[in-house]
């Protein structure tokens, strides 16, 4: 095609180099192939001078000349237009060569271009494609991740779960285990507790069968006894009745003399115990030290030693305490930032009049005793005198009576006097009222054994346990288990002891001749010894078996 197209443009070329001739040569106008072959130009004339005319053969050879230049310019104007024809064909055929490279080059580039696209669009598409298969990828792996995460989880949870019941079967296994193994030695304590009493009752049963066996063998040999001795007694009366009489006479003189002076003796104790307790020692100083801190301006230092004062029994402290809650009292103290407490105050008062009203009770208690004590020794030396001036009196009719026996009688039986003198005291242990009753000499073994911790001497606890066994020895038994509450309730052992044998049927049956209104009660006094065995008492096992017997 591009061959055919440069064939067009040299034949148009060519037809317009001839016409181009042609024209010029019919215009009568030189052409550049003419001016090219033009003799020189003759010098012009001046119109003066004559032109010689040429001859015919100078013109024909001048028109040949001419002819001849003319061909020569014709061929040399085709020759020209030849190579013009041929130089524009080819500068067409360079244009159309350079246009069909630059085409090829178009489509070349186009082509690169199209090429680079679909490189580029396959590359994007593979890109594309490699982007979605990570993102699936991706995303595969994170839900296999998180799957797996939930299957771990799901394990974890189940083995925490098989943990924890296994814990929980473990713990219930142990729990019974030693729910068993209590029960087990509740059974075995049991069962022991119960060979002992067992063994201790057949002990009992053994010891009093020997006592009885015991007895009846005194009482047949007393017996005996007295009936050898009765034919002895018979014949020594008469001599041995004065001195009898006056022996009794001086023995019984000397026991209530001694019953006197032992009960003198514990009422000064026990006053001096009350005293002591109550008085200057604790209290006066417990009452001077908080006056001492009210007036350094320590207020509630000074309550607080009041209110130990009057927990004590003080009246006065207890009426300094509540009248360190009185608004006028504060103020009068100089204590005007001070808050007042009219229920404190009112509280304290009423506390104040009821130890007041407790004291004076106490004290007229104690004065009623002391009549009493003081009658019933009047009373007592009263008998002792009568029984004197009885035996006296009977020492003498014996004494008449002996006159009238024979002297060889009071010789021949002197000897069994001297004889059986040492056996004349037989009777004397009718005579023992300071010995304990039976149920406390039983009990005394057991409550012997109990080992309770020390409670501090200067203590509270201590204080209340002082306070209490002095109210129990007056016989007032209700305020002694108030203090003894007081007592158990500042951890006192002895405290929990004390108040338990005061509600003890045994040792409650030992105190009925001193303590009026005593009620017995074994639920109580079980709770209270199991209470001082939780504040460290030992030895506490056979008062609460013999406690839990119907």
């Amino acid at each position: 095609m591009r061959k055919a197209n440069a064939a067009v443009v040299v034949a148009t070329l060519a037809g317009m180099g001839g016409a181009l001739s042609s024209g010029a040569s019919a215009q009568g106008l030189p052409n550049f192939k003419d001016e090219r072959r033009l003799p020189p130009a003759a010098a012009p004339t001046s119109p003066s001078v004559s032109i010689a005319k040429p001859s015919a053969t100078e013109t024909k050879n001048k028109a040949d000349d001419e002819a001849a230049a003319k061909r020569r310019a014709d061929d040399e104007a085709k020759r020209l237009a030849d190579l013009e024809v041929k130089r524009s064909a080819e500068e067409d055929a360079r244009r159309l060569a350079e246009a069909d490279a630059k085409t090829k080059a178009a489509e070349d580039a186009k082509r690169l271009a199209d090429a680079q696209a679909s490189k580029k669009a396959e590359n994007d598409a593979r890109l594309f494609a490699e982007a979605e298969a990570k993102r699936k990828a991706y995303e595969e792996t994170k839900r296999l991740a998180e799957a797996e995460a939930r299957r771990k989880a799901d394990d974890d949870n189940r083995r925490a779960a098989e943990a924890e019941a296994k814990r929980k079967a473990d713990e219930d296994e142990k729990r019974l285990a030693e729910a068993q193994s209590r029960k087990k030695a509740d059974d075995e304590s049991r069962r022991l507790a119960e060979a002992e009493a067992k063994k201790r009752a057949e002990d009992e049963a053994r010891r009093s069968a020997e006592v009885a066996a015991s007895k009846k063998a005194d009482e047949e040999a007393r017996l005996r006894a007295e009936a050898d001795a009765k034919a002895r007694a018979d014949a020594e009366a008469r001599r041995t009745a004065e001195a009898e009489a006056k022996r009794k006479a001086d023995v019984d003189a000397k026991r209530i003399a001694d019953a006197t002076a032992a009960k003198a003796a514990e009422d000064a104790r026990l006053q001096e115990a009350t005293r002591t307790f109550t008085g200057a020692a604790d209290t006066q100083r417990l009452l001077a030290r908080g006056r001492q801190f009210l007036t350094n301006g320590d207020i509630n230092s000074a309550r607080l030693l009041f209110e130990r004062a009057a927990d004590a029994g003080s009246v006065e402290a207890a009426r300094e305490l509540a009248s360190s809650f009185d608004a006028g009292a504060l103020t009068r103290l100089k204590y005007a930032t001070t808050e007042s407490n009219p229920q404190l105050v009112a509280r304290w008062s009423k506390r104040a009049d009821e130890l007041q009203v407790a004291t004076d009770a106490a004290a007229r208690r104690e004065a009623e005793e002391n009549a009493k004590r003081l009658a019933a020794a009047v009373a007592a030396r009263q008998r002792a005198d009568d029984e004197r001036k009885r035996a006296a009196a009977e020492a003498t009719a014996d004494a008449e009576r002996l006159r009238t026996l024979s002297g060889v009688q009071a010789v021949a039986s002197a000897p069994t006097v001297v004889a059986t003198a040492p056996s004349a005291p037989a009777p004397a242990p009718a005579i023992r009222p300071t010995q304990p009753p039976q149920a406390l000499q039983q009990l005394a073994p057991v409550i012997a054994g109990v080992q309770a911790p020390a409670t501090p001497a200067d203590s509270d606890a201590s204080r209340y346990l002082q306070r209490g066994r002095n109210l129990l020895q007056r016989g007032d038994l209700a305020s002694a288990r108030a203090f003894f509450e007081r007592a158990a309730d500042s951890q006192s052992a002895d405290g929990a002891l004390e108040m338990a044998r005061t509600y003890d049927p045994t040792v409650i049956a030992s105190m009925a001749s001193t303590v009026v209104g005593a009620q017995p009660d074994a639920a109580q006094a079980r709770r209270w010894y199991e209470r001082a065995q939780s504040l460290g008492a030992k030895g506490l096992a056979d008062i609460l078996q013999r406690l839990s017997r119907p």
